[in-house]
C-alpha cells in the first residue's frame, strides 16, 4: 500500500500509533498481530523463520507483525482496555513455529492469545516495515553477566553483549523512536530478528547465511547490530569467556553481511571495528 492510503486498520502512515480495527471481525478472518518478546526473558516464545537449521546459529524473531486468524468474532464496540476478556482473540498461524532461545525442544505453534486492540490489524494494511534489525547475540551455554557493579562496571544498562543491555536498547531506543515505535509506542513499524551464536564456528557459518539473511529481512532499511566481543584466542569454556568469539570468524561474518547489503550499525562497520579492537591504530600515532 502507498503512503496516502489510510483505512479502518491504520498502521501509522502519519506517524501516529496503530489504533486497531474499527469494524467487526468475523471468526476465521485473517489478521496480523504484533508479536514482541523482551530480550531479557530467556524463555519467551520467539518465531522461528528457519526452524530446521540444525545445530548452527539459530535465527529467531522477537518483534514484528505475524499472520493469524480470529479465533472468535470480535466487536470493537465491546472493547475495554481494562478488561482482557474483551480483547481480540487471535489464533497465530499454524505455519509459524515458536521456540525459546534456550531449550532444544521442537518448535511448535502458539495457542490462541488475546491482544490489545492496537496490536491487531487487517492483512490489507500490511506493508514492509521501516526498519529490519538483525541482532547478532550470544547464545552459548553461559549467559553474559551485565557487569554493572563496581568502579569499573558498565553502568545501569550493563555491557553490550548482555541481555539487559539489549533489552534496554530495544525498549528505550527502537520502540520509542518516533519513526519506528511512535510517540505512544504503538506505531510498530519495525521488525527485529535475533541470531544466536554459541561459538566461533557459528560465527564463521554466518558467512554462508549472509545473502539469505539480507533477502529475508523485509524492511525498507536493513541493519545489523553485533552484540559480541572479538577475541584473539580460540574458544574457551566457562562463564568468564561468554560473549567472546574468535576475531577472524566474527569480522569475516560481518563483512559477508555487509557485502550482501546488510550494513553494520553497531558498534561500527567491520573495517573500523577491527582497527579499533586490534589497537593497530596506535602505530599511526608513533
Amino acid at each position: 500500500m502507498g503512503g496516502g492510503g489510510h483505512s479502518a486498520y491504520t498502521n501509522g502512515y502519519s506517524g501516529k500509533g496503530n489504533t486497531g480495527p474499527t469494524a467487526m471481525l468475523a471468526k476465521g478472518q485473517r489478521v496480523q498481530f504484533w508479536h514482541e518478546a523482551d530480550p531479557v526473558h530467556r524463555n519467551a516464545p520467539l518465531a522461528c523463520p528457519a526452524p530446521l537449521m540444525g545445530c548452527g546459529p539459530q535465527l529467531r524473531q522477537s518483534h514484528g507483525w505475524l499472520e493469524g486468524v480470529m479465533h472468535e468474532p470480535f466487536n470493537p464496540q465491546r472493547y475495554d482496555l481494562s478488561k482482557m476478556d474483551t480483547w481480540p482473540l487471535v489464533q497465530p498461524s499454524q505455519r509459524i513455529l515458536f521456540a525459546d532461545r534456550c531449550s532444544h525442544r521442537t518448535p511448535t505453534p502458539l495457542a490462541p492469545k488475546r491482544f490489545p486492540l492496537w496490536r491487531v490489524r487487517d492483512v490489507t494494511s500490511s506493508r514492509p516495515p521501516a526498519l529490519s534489525l538483525l541482532l547478532v547475540r550470544w547464545g552459548g551455554e553461559h549467559p553474559v553477566g551485565a557487569g554493572v557493579e563496581g568502579d569499573g562496571g558498565w553502568g545501569k544498562f550493563g555491557c553490550p553483549p548482555c541481555d539487559e543491555y539489549v533489552s534496554a536498547m530495544v525498549s528505550g531506543g527502537v520502540s520509542c523512536h518516533p519513526l519506528l515505535g511512535g510517540k505512544d509506542g504503538r506505531l510498530c513499524d519495525f521488525e527485529i530478528f535475533n541470531i544466536f551464536v554459541r561459538n566461533s564456528r557459528d560465527a564463521f557459518d554466518m558467512q554462508q547465511m549472509a545473502p539469505w539473511l539480507a533477502a529475508m529481512l523485509q524492511g525498507n532499511k536493513k541493519v545489523s547490530f553485533w552484540m559480541l566481543w572479538p577475541a584473539e584466542w580460540e574458544d574457551a569454556g566457562g562463564a568468564d569467556y561468554a560473549g567472546y568469539v574468535e576475531r577472524r570468524a566474527m569480522f569475516c561474518a560481518m563483512r559477508a553481511c555487509e557485502a550482501a547489503g546488510l550494513r553494520s550499525g553497531f558498534p561500527h562497520p567491520a573495517d573500523l571495528y577491527e582497527v579499533i579492537t586490534s589497537k593497530s591504530w596506535l602505530s599511526a600515532l608513533a
